[in-house]
């Protein structure tokens, strides 16, 4: 008897990974290429709307797992933009603002800056470059430039030093913008 259970098990276990959906999907990146990837699901619940348009805020305060790796915010501000490629919302309707600051400061500086003190490159400057090329608005906090010690000349050229974190939120979330906390 033990023998058919064994044989029964190894048969099920052949025909579900084998059933459609029960391997993993592959992500994909259509617009911010190599970040953020999305599994494309068009038949879940809550899809975003190719006619409406889209107001977010990012607030980015967490780091990575890792020294190399990007800043969590930016990953999710990627896939958002994968998953709103997906959806066929049209580029126009997307208007994206990131705020930088706390332990993600570092993050904001240039190559040469963060490799001078770091002595690395900047893990996330990649994606930023890239989220800026699609038409994101980045800033980081004065204030946290200030108290890390950075100049604000240390900013990457596709971020704005900001008077404070605390100014791009009200600003933006007084405007219509959705808080994104990252």
């Amino acid at each position: 008897m033990k023998i058919y259970a064994c044989v029964f098990t190894l048969i099920l276990a052949s025909l579900l990974s084998s059933a459609p959906g029960a391997m993993a999907q592959e992500r994909l990146s259509p617009a911010i290429e190599g970040y953020g990837g999305a599994v494309h699901l068009p038949e879940a619940a809550q899809q975003l709307d190719p006619a409406r348009e889209y107001h977010l805020i990012f607030n980015v305060t967490e780091t990575g797992r890792s020294e190399n790796s990007t800043l969590p915010g930016l990953e999710t501000a990627a896939r958002f933009l994968n998953l709103a490629a997906l959806a066929n919302v049209p580029k126009e309707n997307i208007h994206i603002v990131m705020a930088i600051h706390g332990a993600g400061t570092p993050h904001a500086l240039s190559d040469e800056r963060f490799n001078a003190r770091y002595g690395t490159d900047n893990p996330s400057l990649d994606l930023i470059n890239k989220l800026a090329d699609y038409g994101v608005d980045i800033y980081v906090c004065g204030q946290a430039m200030a108290g890390f010690g950075f100049a604000h000349d240390e900013a990457a050229d596709n971020i704005e030093v900001a008077a404070a974190a605390l100014t791009v939120l009200a600003n933006y979330q007084m405007s219509g913008y959705a808080l994104m906390s990252y």
